[in-house]
């Protein structure tokens, strides 16, 4: 390598020596010619000379030079998008040796493609773009770097290409890509809302989802965190609940954060949100997942009424007043009043006119009940023929209102439907301490069979 390194210095030299030569034989002609002659061409041939010779010795390429050790391709290209040299690298990628690519269009090395990119780029423009050469073999992905025209002094018309291979790169980017768009599709056809967001609380990704489930525009996910937290906030019937949960979360630097909310069209929204830490990335990354589960929460709502409520008339179940009057044992709200309340000649009724009958009365009585009440009190059947209110907090007083108002009522209904009467019999208790709530329902029971023994004739 020494000695051939030796040679082409030499020869080098004897080269520089010759367009040395070549220029004085040059002027001396000028000069034989005359002097005109020397001041009209001279000035205007002797640098065209100069630049044929630079242009013909022009070569990054020398045989253990750096550009013949990269594995990328560099090209150097003229004006006419013709190949002025090549290294070692680009002549591999066409399988020809580089002498045999010199002075040919880049169009019939590299194919269409690159040449018309290097066509449509400005000589005064540095370049970087991808591209696929699909008339190699095999086709690549590259990256291409375009230097200035005139990038070396003395050579104005001359660029420098390079031109790297991104084919793995663009494989993977594609496969990522795919499964970037199969991720998507499943989130997009979940009923969950998805987004994350970075560590300024910019959302970097969205489901399709997450803007049908709130029915906002694309772009207030695009103005960072003040703009989706306000726009989503509005939403929700309780707004200011709804921020102090992002603003808590967004503190939180691990864990799982968990909220319910209800929208101001009714929907029932579940908030859950998480700390993403990815490796090598820096700050928290958050994902947040939204998901609608009003369909659910109605039919738990449904099942928590079947399961405390009468199926016939609508009014609480035994267990409900049972769990009630425990609650309000528990509790503080003293004074507590219970009002009984049975329908008198029920099974006379049924037996006479039919369950229909029947049944049209308790539904009625329920109905009653809950006119002469307020709205927080505890209307329940027990059974049968048999209801019982709870009052709370309520004294001796407003027990025996109650009961005036039950019996005004019922008055009322008989005038208005004398073919099929109601009868109604009360009795109500108070209880001052959670001792006396046990004795309760035997008081009122008792004061309520009190009453139906006086209208025995």
């Amino acid at each position: 390598m020494g000695l051939w390194s030796e040679r082409r210095s030499r020869l080098k030299g004897w080269a520089e020596a010759g367009e040395i030569l070549g220029v004085c034989l040059l002027a001396l002609l000028l000069f034989i010619l005359g002097e005109n002659s020397f001041t009209l061409f001279g000035w205007a041939i002797f640098p065209l000379a100069m630049a044929i010779t630079r242009e013909q010795q022009l070569t990054l390429l020398d045989e253990d030079g750096i550009a013949n050790q990269m594995d990328i391709a560099v090209v150097l290209v003229n004006g006419n998008v013709t190949v002025v040299d090549i290294n070692e690298a680009g002549a591999s990628w066409v399988g020809k040796a580089r002498v045999a690519l010199k002075n040919q269009p880049v169009g019939e090395v590299f194919g269409v493609e690159l040449e018309q990119a290097l066509r449509r780029v400005s000589a005064s423009s540095v370049v970087n773009m991808d591209l696929y050469l699909d008339t190699l073999q095999p086709a690549r992905y590259v990256h291409m770097w375009v230097s200035r025209a005139g990038w070396k002094p003395g050579f104005p018309g001359v660029r420098l290409v390079t031109l790297q291979d991104i084919t793995r790169f663009m494989e993977e980017k594609q496969k990522l890509q795919c499964n970037l768009s199969l991720l998507e599709a499943t989130l997009s056809d979940h009923h969950n809302g998805m987004m994350i967001t970075d560590p300024m609380g910019r959302v970097i990704y969205r489901s399709n989802s997450l803007i049908q489930t709130f029915g906002i525009p694309e772009q207030t996910f695009d103005t960072g965190l003040i703009g989706w937290r306000g726009k989503m906030a509005r939403l929700m019937r309780q707004p200011d609940r709804f921020l102090h949960f992002l603003d808590r979360t967004i503190q939180e630097t691990s864990g799982e954060s968990l909220e319910v909310y209800e929208t101001t069209t009714g929907r029932w929204m579940e908030c859950r949100s998480r700390v993403l830490q990815l490796p090598g990335m820096y700050g928290l990354y958050r994902v947040w997942l939204f998901h609608d589960f009003t369909e659910q929460m109605k039919r738990e709502q449904e099942l928590q009424r079947f399961s405390m409520q009468d199926g016939l008339t609508g009014a609480y179940n035994r267990a409900y007043f049972d769990s009630e009057l425990r609650r309000l044992q528990l509790g503080r709200r003293f004074p507590v009043a219970m009002v009984m309340v049975d329908v008198d000649g029920l099974k006379a009724i049924n037996d006479q006119k039919g369950h229909t009958a029947g049944d049209y009365l308790l539904r009625q009585t329920v109905e009653l009940l809950h006119h002469a009440c307020r709205a927080d009190d505890v209307v329940a059947r027990l059974g049968g023929d048999e209801f019982a209110i709870l009052l709370a907090p309520a004294d001796e007083y407003a027990a025996e209102q109650v009961t005036e108002r039950i019996r005004s009522l019922q008055n009322l209904y008989n005038i208005r439907q004398p073919d099929l009467s109601l009868s109604l019999s009360c009795g109500w208790a108070v209880a001052t301490t959670p001792q006396e709530v046990d004795t309760l329902f035997n008081r009122s029971d008792r004061m309520m069979y009190l009453e139906k023994r006086r209208k025995k004739p």
